[in-house]
Parts: C-alpha cells; structure tokens; sequence
C-alpha cells in the first residue's frame, strides 16, 4: 500500500476527520480527480495506491482479505489515531461536507448512506433513444424511472457505501470487526451488502446499542441516478450492475434485512414511472404509435 495523495503523517489538521480512499493503478486517474477536488477544498487526505482489492469490491479481485475495505478502513484508524471518513476512489467533492464533519465533531461513531431511513430513495436511469429529430448526445439526456427502496427503518441498515465516517471507538471497531468477519465468511458477497448484515446482526448487541449512527442525506453520498439531488459528495458515474456476487446464505438463518420489521414507505415518482423526461427540454414524454409525445412538464432543478 503506497501513498500517492495526501499527507504522509495521515494528519488531519483542523479537520474532524481525515478523507481515505484506495485504488489500482488503472484508476489512477479517478484518483487524481478525487484529490484535485479535495485540495480545492482544503481537506486532509490519504489516498494509497495497491496493486488489487478484495473481491467483495470487484468480482474480478483477489480473495487475499488484507484488501478488503473493512481491513483498509481499521488500518488507517490505527495509523491516523482519529476519525477517518472512507470514501470510493472515483466520487469527487463538490462542496465542504459541513453536515457530516458536523456530526463527526459531535461524536458520531458510523455514518453512512442507509436507503431504510430516507424517505424518498426514487432513481432514474438514462435511456438511450434512436427516435428521428434527436441526435445522439455525449451526454445522457432521457431518463426514466428506474428503482427505489419502499420500506423504512432506522435501526436496520441497506446501505451505499461510497462514502462511510468511523470513528476510532470500541462500537465503532466493533462493527468494523463484523463487517470484516462477514466478507471472510461470504466469499463473493459485495461488500456493501455485507456491511448490511454486520449491522443487523451484532456479535456484540451491546457495542451496537452504544453505537452513535449518522444516516447521511443523499447529497453525501450522491450517486448518478438521483438526478433531483445536488451533490455535496457526488458519484457522477452510474454504479456497476453488473452481476458477479452471491448472495449471502447464513446456516444460522440469520438475514442481510429483516423485512417483516420494517415500516411500510409510500413511493414517490418525480414523473409517472411509465413516462421518460427530456433533461433537455424538460418535456415529459410518453411513447404514442413509435413517437415521443409530451404529456407534460417538470420544474425541479436537474443535477446530471
């Protein structure tokens, strides 16, 4: 493991926690995005290059644990002797994360993205139309409907981990030790869903009930297909959905969600789901006999 930005003491300065990440030398260059964007911020960071990950992060990676996130993570709150805040190589900061360091200053021991305590999850997907009059764009201008999380919970975890602060606390190593005892017991399982199951089932109830968890608003951990957001930790690119992984099958019955304990959430739609939006225009449009017709318009802010 080489550092290649930031501080080689791992200081953190003013700053509540110190900005971590990793990555392969063929995203280096996602790398160097990510710290251009933390340097214009002015925030401490360490960002090591390593030759592989885990396969719980690629399922074309390495089954050595040692890079595995959970280990990465625990490695560095020895080092840095304080709070670190992880986040994947190819986000980019867009502004000062006041909120979280805010949280993070006040103690908060885990925070993360958790679809189960926000009440609007709905995402859209780019659809790519070969329909006369439009031509084709760099950028992706039609999207659709395309998923969303409708059950709510705020003490069960499925999480998005792009973006994590721990603190260097007993709970907090008490989750990060879960979490790391589940990537090795689940070969091949995506590390996100693994963390799910750690938080869901404690080996120490008690370190999990001390627990002090932040859930993040979605601008922290902003990913692409939440086109209504405005991203303070952003993910401009859409997440791999491709397959590869297993599911986890515990011999204990335990279960990554519980679901008969979650609350019922009602779903929201910015546009009808059966309807694609025009980025461009703002026209809502329904396909009508092989042809885009406008059935209506929308005025929220569009973050693409």
């Amino acid at each position: 493991m080489t550092l290649r930005h930031g501080a080689a003491s791992l200081e953190r300065g003013n700053a509540p926690a110190l900005v971590v990440g990793m990555f392969t030398p063929s995203h280096a260059h996602v790398a160097e995005r990510l710290a251009q964007s933390l340097r214009e911020l002015s925030l401490p960071h360490a960002l090591f290059e390593v030759p592989t990950v885990h396969r719980s992060i690629s399922p074309k990676g390495s089954p050595d644990p040692v890079y595995a996130k959970a280990n990465f993570i625990s490695h560095l709150l020895s080092r840095s002797k304080g709070p670190v805040l992880y986040v994947d190589i190819d986000v980019v900061f867009r502004k000062h994360p006041d909120l979280l360091f805010a949280q993070i200053a006040a103690g908060a021991d885990f925070a993360i993205f958790n679809w189960l305590a926000c009440a609007r999850t709905d995402s859209y997907a780019p659809i790519h139309l070969s329909t006369p009059g439009v031509s084709a764009q760099a950028q992706p201008r039609f999207f659709r409907y395309s998923h969303q999380i409708a059950g709510l919970s705020n003490d069960q975890l499925i999480c998005s981990g792009a973006v994590a602060a721990w603190a260097n606390t007993p709970a907090a190593q008490c989750l990060l030790a879960d979490w790391f005892s589940t990537v090795v017991g689940h070969p091949g399982t995506e590390d996100d869903k693994c963390l799910d199951f750690a938080f869901n089932n404690p080996s120490q109830p008690a370190d999990r009930s001390a627990l002090h968890t932040f859930w993040l608003p979605k601008n922290f951990a902003r990913y692409a297909f939440w086109i209504f957001d405005e991203p303070i930790i952003d993910h401009p690119d859409f997440p791999y959905s491709g397959g590869g992984w297993s599911e986890i099958k515990d011999p204990n019955g335990r279960q990554r969600v519980y679901l008969h304990r979650l609350a019922a959430a009602q779903e929201h739609f910015a546009f009808p789901r059966d309807c694609i939006l025009d980025t461009q225009t703002r026209l809502i449009h329904r396909f009508q006999n092989q042809k885009l017709t406008p059935v209506g318009r929308i005025d929220l802010p569009l973050w693409l």
